[in-house]
């Protein structure tokens, strides 16, 4: 069941009760995250959109053109994932 449905360039990013992640085009599926495996969620700002990644312990993942009002929905999804703090030199 889709818990939260984001849309993005490749298609929808669904936030899934089973514990996923996905982007998931018209008839196939981008790519699947399990809930545990994301370590950070970061963006990229763009022209008017942002660049999600999504980084996991297996790798980098990308959706592209969210609305920061989208990217806010998501990250109330994963509250323990803390914002990094950039160190001042």
């Amino acid at each position: 069941m889709v818990l939260l449905a984001i849309p993005c360039k490749a298609g929808m990013l669904h936030v899934l009760e089973e514990g996923l992640v996905e982007v998931h085009a018209t008839n196939r599926r981008v790519w699947t995250v399990p809930y545990g495996s994301i370590t950070r969620l970061t963006v990229h700002p763009g022209e008017n959109l942002l660049t999600l990644l999504v980084y996991t312990r297996q790798g980098i993942y990308q959706a592209e053109r969210i609305t920061p009002e989208d990217f806010a929905q998501l990250r109330a999804w994963f509250p323990h994932l803390v914002p990094r703090r950039t160190k001042l030199r």
